[in-house]
Parts: C-alpha cells; structure tokens; sequence
C-alpha cells in the first residue's frame, strides 16, 4: 500500500471516529433532554452538579419552589437566604455535601424563610468504580399539604373537631397514664362526667347548629375551670369528662360540681339572637375504689349519671355498688321496653274525676300502663327509664292516639259527656310539632277539642316557661283544655298562676294527705282554692282516699275530686260501664 492510499484509509478511519463520537453525543443529549424534560414535568426541583467537571443544571421549578424571582442567578447564598434560620444548619450540610456519607440517601425536611412552607430534599451521590464521587443530585418536594393533612389528622386523633377539648380516644388514654401516675404516687384520680340535661330539646327547639354553638361555649368554660390538676373531654354529642388528679376528698370535686353550675346558671346568647339555658347531670367515680382501669372509672362515673337522671336530674351523684346493679335492671328494663313499643304492649287505664257538689262525672284521666309478659308494670318503674332513652315520645304519642280514639268511642256509643285528661312528657311537649300532630288526632277521630284536656306539670314551665305558654295558647286557641298537674311540688308555683293560661289546677296528693291533720297544711290548700277561682280556674283535688279529705275539700269549693275513694284507675270496659250508671 503507497502513502497516498495510507493516508486516505487513516482519513476515513479518523472520520468513522469523529461520527461515531458525534452520534454518541447526540445521544447523550437526546437522553439529558429526555431525562431533563421528565424531571421538570414533574412537581419536584432539583439541582445536578457534575463533580469532575463542577457543571451545575438548576430544574426551571427551583426559583419558585423556593420563592426566589425568576431573573436571580442561584447561588448558595441566596439559597440559603431562602431558608428558616432554625433549619439552615441541617440544610447547610446537605447542600456542601459532595461525598457519601449518614446523609446520602435520607430524606429531610425544613421550612422555608416564611415558617409556612415545608420542603422535603433528598440527596443521591454517585460514585464511579474507584469509589470516587462523580455526580450529585438533590431533589426538593414542596410537602406543604402533606403536612398540613399530617396536622390535622393528628389533630382529630386528639381532640374534638368542634370543641377543642380532648376527644374520647385520646381522654382515655390520657387517663390512663394519669391511673399509672396514681399508681406510684399513691393517690387518687377522680372522674366527673358531665350530661347536658335534656340538650334533645335545645336541638329540636333551637336546631342543631345552634345545639352545636351551645356545646362550644360550654367547652369554652369548662376550660376555664382546669388547672394543671385536670383535663377534659368531649365524650359525646352532649357528654363531658373531667379528669381530676388527687382530688382532695369530696370537697374538691363538689366545689368544681359548684362552679360547673354557675356556669350553667348564666343565660347562653346565640348568633341568631336566641337565649338559652340548661342544666347538667354529673356522675363521679374515683380510682382506685370505682374502677382498675380508665374504662371502668368512666363506666361508672357514666352510672352514677344515670342515677341523677333517675332522681329528677340537675344533680351530682358519686358513684357506688348499689348503683351498678340498678344500672343493670335499668338495662334490661329499656331492652324490654324497646320491644314493648314495638308490639305495643301498653294499655290505659282510666281513673274518674267527680264534681264535688253533685258527684257528676266530670271525666276521666287516662294512664298508661306495661304489660310486660302477663304483669303490669307500675309507671314509676318504666317513665323514668323512657324519658332517659327518649322513648316517652313514642309510648307519649301511643297513649294521646289511644285515649283520643278511647273518647271517640264512647262520644259516639254511650254519649259521654265528659272530658279525657292525658298526661304529656316534658320531652314531648317541647317537640316543635307537638301540638300540630296532637290536632292531628283529634281531627282524625271527629273529637270536640273541648273534650280533650291536656296534663302538664310545673318541670315544664322551670325550664321553658315563655315556649310553653305560647304551646298553651296554641292549644287552648283551638278548644283544647289545659290543666297544670301535680302543683305544689315544684317552686315559685304561685308566680306563674297569674300568667298562666290554664283552665284547670290540679293539687298534688302531697297536700291532700295532710290537708284533714295539719292546719298549716289546710290554710295554704284554702287558700289556693280562693285564689285561683278568682282567677276562673278550676280545681281537681288528686289522690282523695277518705271520706274526711273529701269533707274538708268540699268546704272549701274545691271543684273536682279524684282519688280511691271514689275511683281506682279503671279498664276501659269498666269506664264504660260506670259511663251508662250514671246515665241511668
């Protein structure tokens, strides 16, 4: 081969090179843009840095990622500027780090310079075969919202999204703690569990969204009440927990018990104007007497609730082993009650009332009993227990249903002439529809409103006076009767019979027992009597069982006796019988 062929082969051959290299580049730019371009698609900025060469490529998300203006060459100063002063130091590291070491590979996050925005950065460092570092990448996330979602998720895992307090999970287990606490300091951890009383009504009269603005201001100060000794709960919708650490005796608790009533003395004002008020249950329960563990102390504190809502509520009760076992029969009592107002296992029985001066019957007074497996369960036993769970309402709108289509009856086969009283829950009064569907029944079976007397007692009128006398005058704009029943046995009864718009008084067999053996006790019956047939009331004396109360009664123009004197409660059959006696 001659020169001239030598050189043109080593030519062609230095060309082939120079193509194949420039193919090779464009391959490797092709897949830098490849890569460059995926990465800048995606959320993330990050920065590459050769380390042979010191090229750095910054992603286009990086300036506004770390709220820096567009135009700004990046440096590690200004970088660094962007950064919370507390997380420079952490951030520091990473961004002078060049060679393999704890941080490479771990994931950190920092705030931004505006403590708000959070960034999560991880750094890769590459190593070639000789363990020399050749590249290094950090890549940067904006975890803002990820965070903010951590926050709060863990926020419900704690606390009552509409109250603040502890929620049930976390007072658990925070009490917990609290029993190991006692355990090895050798004291006691006492439990106040708090029941709004009758909070139904405020979210049935009022609505639920301002039922919800009561329980806030109630959590509001029931916060102002612990020290470093307490915690709270929102346990429930209408339920509270206080969790008192080595409480001093009683007098602890009942001076906390004092200071939750004055808060709910105080008048509650509404965004939309309305006011309300309201009382509270309080069960305690302390460990280690009432309970091993959290659970159990809770339970109980929850029992002793109970047994204040059995007494007539507005009360505190502390827990003990008697109660346990009511709570228990009262249990069983509402599971079979639930089944009974399914299958309607009631009836009413019917006990007369009698004009004084001509021993007319002046009607009748319906009153409901159970039947409970062949025996008849007294009232006493069961009306405490439903108005607990709610289910007066349901055997309330049996019995008006019953007693109603009872008076239709006897209107049209024995032409009754008299009145049919029936008595009405608090629970089912306060109902907003409560004297809608009461006209409801009495136009369905074609009865005289006039003939129809509805039975309220003076609880009703402590805790809503001005509500219930705008039901009463509903009521008696449509001819339905309204008597006020068992009188004398709450307070300040006289101050309300001068606004009271009633048709009938009914005096309390508390003042019937004595009436014939206590002159005291004769003088005040004496004197009701007068005053309210000044005012055109009539008047029913209840529970008459001797002939020398009736005496005394009739001296003194009571208008209507009822009592065992002149008439147990009766079948509805025997009702009927009596009816055409009479007529005979």
């Amino acid at each position: 081969m001659d020169y001239n062929e030598n050189v043109r082969y080593s030519n062609e051959a230095l060309k082939f090179k120079i193509d194949l290299m420039e193919a090779e580049t464009e391959k490797l730019v092709y897949h830098e843009h490849i890569y460059k371009t995926a990465l800048n698609m995606s959320e993330d900025a990050y920065i590459y840095e050769d380390l042979k060469t010191g090229k750095n490529v910054i992603s286009d998300k990086f300036h506004k990622m770390f709220g820096i203006q567009a135009d700004i060459k990046i440096n590690h100063n200004i970088f660094m500027n962007s950064i919370c002063e507390d997380d420079k130091m952490i951030v520091n590291r990473i961004m002078l780090e060049k060679k393999p070491n704890e941080l490479s590979d771990r994931v950190i996050e920092f705030r931004l310079s505006d403590n708000k925005t959070w960034i999560m950065a991880s750094i890769k460092i590459n190593i070639d075969a000789d363990g020399n570092p050749t590249e290094r990448i950090i890549f940067f996330r904006n975890i803002t919202l990820v965070k903010k979602k951590n926050e709060e998720l863990k926020y419900m895992a704690y606390f009552d999204l509409l109250t603040g307090l502890f929620n049930r999970n976390y007072f658990v287990k925070r009490l917990n703690d609290s029993l190991q606490q006692a355990d090895n300091d050798r004291c006691n951890v006492a439990v106040l569990y708090i029941d709004v009383d009758d909070f139904k009504v405020i979210n049935d009269s009022l609505g639920i969204v301002a039922g919800d603005e009561v329980i806030q201001m109630f959590a509001q100060d029931i916060n102002t009440l612990l020290d470093e000794n307490m915690f709270a709960a929102r346990m429930s919708n209408d339920e509270f927990c206080i969790a008192v650490m080595n409480p001093i005796g009683n007098r602890t608790i009942d001076k906390l018990y004092k200071r939750i009533c004055n808060l709910c003395n105080k008048t509650y004002r509404l965004i939309n104007g309305r006011k309300t008020h309201f009382t509270v249950s309080v069960g305690v329960a302390e460990y280690p007497e009432n309970g091993e563990s959290a659970l159990g102390v809770i339970k109980n504190a929850e029992i002793a609730v109970f047994e204040v809502k059995k007494n007539g509520k507005n009360n505190i009760c502390y827990f003990n082993n008697e109660m346990y076992s009511d709570f228990l029969d009262a249990l069983r009592i509402e599971r079979q009650l639930s089944a009974a107002i399914d299958n309607e296992d009631f009836l009413l029985l019917y006990q007369p009332q009698y004009d004084t001066r001509t021993n007319k019957l002046r009607g009748v007074e319906a009153l409901v009993r159970w039947k409970n497996n062949g025996t008849i369960v007294s009232p006493n036993i069961f009306i405490p227990v439903s108005e607990n769970n709610g289910s007066i309402i349901l055997i309330g709108d049996w019995v008006i249903n019953k007693a109603v289509s009872t008076l239709a009856k006897w209107k049209n086969e024995l032409d009754y002439d008299g009145i049919m009283s029936i008595n009405i829950s608090t629970l089912q009064i306060k109902k907003e529809d409560f004297v809608r569907k009461l006209k409801a029944v009495i136009d369905k079976y074609y009865v005289n409103p006039e003939d129809v007397e509805i039975e309220i007692t003076e609880s009703v009128l402590i805790e809503d006076l001005e509500g219930i006398i705008s039901k009463i005058n509903t009521m008696r704009a449509y001819g339905i009767k309204v008597s006020l029943d068992d009188f004398g046995t709450g307070f300040s009864s006289l101050a309300y019979l001068k606004d009271l718009p009633i048709d009938t008084l009914k005096i309390d067999k508390s003042f019937i027992d004595g009436i014939a053996s206590d002159s005291s006790t004769a003088i005040i019956t004496q004197s009701v009597i007068a005053m309210v047939k000044q005012l055109g009331v009539i008047t029913v004396a209840e529970g008459v069982e001797s002939k020398e109360q009736f005496e005394h009664l009739k001296k003194m123009n009571c208008d209507n006796i009822q009592g065992y004197l002149l008439g147990k409660p009766m079948s509805e059959d025997d009702i009927a019988k009596l009816i055409m006696q009479k007529q005979e």
